[in-house]
């Protein structure tokens, strides 16, 4: 994972949005690859948008609100191959909180609304400077 931070890939057209109010309880939030991945899949359906790439410390969540993607740890997306046989072993054999699944599929839920502020945006319309 990458520090003590979380991320989310969204669009451009959902940044203003997302900005303006409490994201809703439910959101997938992950590793900066995992964030990448989906703002790209996104964008499939919405040419002529950009990636916008959210980053929150992690202490800025309440853990008690973050729970395993469950979506994720049944239909994992990795752009490389992966050993998923492995994954599921090392999934099988842990305490299955919401730590181990940001380390064995670098992505959670979280369940509380979350105010995001412009210094959350790295990459994209709003950003300042990328995130490697």
């Amino acid at each position: 994972m990458d520090g003590e931070v979380l991320y989310r890939g969204i669009t451009s057209s959902d940044l203003e949005a997302s900005l303006e109010g409490p994201l809703r309880p439910g959101t997938h939030w992950g590793s900066y690859r995992m964030a990448e991945y989906f703002a790209t899949q996104a964008l499939e359906d919405r040419p002529g948008e950009e990636p916008v790439i959210l980053a929150v410390p992690l202490s800025e969540f309440d853990p008690s609100f973050l729970r395993p993607d469950l979506e994720m740890v049944r239909d994992p997306v990795f752009e490389e191959d992966i050993d998923e046989e492995g994954l599921d072993e090392q999934w099988a054999s842990s305490g299955k909180g919401w730590q181990d699944c940001l380390t064995c599929y670098e992505a959670v839920v979280y369940d509380a609304p979350l105010t995001l502020r412009p210094e959350h945006v790295v990459l994209g319309p709003m950003s300042a400077d990328p995130v490697p």
